[in-house]
C-alpha cells in the first residue's frame, strides 16, 4: 500500500487549466492595450501621404498671387488617399519684414490632419507678392 503513494511528478490536470487561464487573461491585457497602441501610431506611408498633400498645397499656394493666398486662409480642404480622409487646414498672416508688416506678403502654414492622428504634419513658408 505504501508504494502506491509515491510522490507523483509533473501537473495535474487542474494545476494545467488553471495555469491556462491565467496565461490567457494576461495575454488578453496585453494584446488589447497593444492594440489601442497600434491604432494610435501613423504608419509611414500615411506620414508621406500627409507630406506629399502638405507639399502640394504649399507649392499651389505660393504659386498664386498674394490675395489668393490670404483667400486660401482658414480653409480646410479634404483629401482621399488610399481610402483615408486627410484634410489641410491653411492658415494665413501678413508677414512682418523688419518689425513692418509687409501689405504684399503674407506667411502660411499647412497643417495636415486625419482621423488617427491631430496635426500631423505643418509646412510654413512665406508668399511674397510685390507688384
Amino acid at each position: 500500500m505504501a508504494a502506491s503513494h509515491r510522490r507523483q511528478l509533473g501537473f495535474s490536470l487542474v494545476e494545467l487549466v488553471v495555469g491556462i487561464v491565467v496565461l490567457a487573461v494576461i495575454a488578453t491585457g496585453f494584446f488589447s492595450a497593444f492594440s489601442s497602441v497600434m491604432k494610435n501610431t501613423t504608419s509611414p506611408l500615411q506620414v508621406v501621404a500627409m507630406e506629399n498633400i502638405a507639399s502640394g498645397q504649399m507649392d499651389y499656394l505660393l504659386s498664386g498671387s498674394f490675395q489668393s493666398a490670404v483667400a486660401a486662409s482658414g480653409t480646410a480642404p479634404t483629401f482621399n488617399v488610399d481610402g483615408t480622409a486627410y484634410w489641410a487646414a491653411i492658415a494665413g498672416e501678413s508677414s512682418i519684414v523688419g518689425g513692418v508688416s509687409v501689405a504684399s506678403g503674407v506667411h502660411l502654414t499647412v497643417t495636415v490632419s486625419a482621423a488617427f492622428c491631430a496635426s500631423c504634419v505643418t509646412l510654413t513658408g512665406d508668399s511674397f507678392d510685390v507688384q
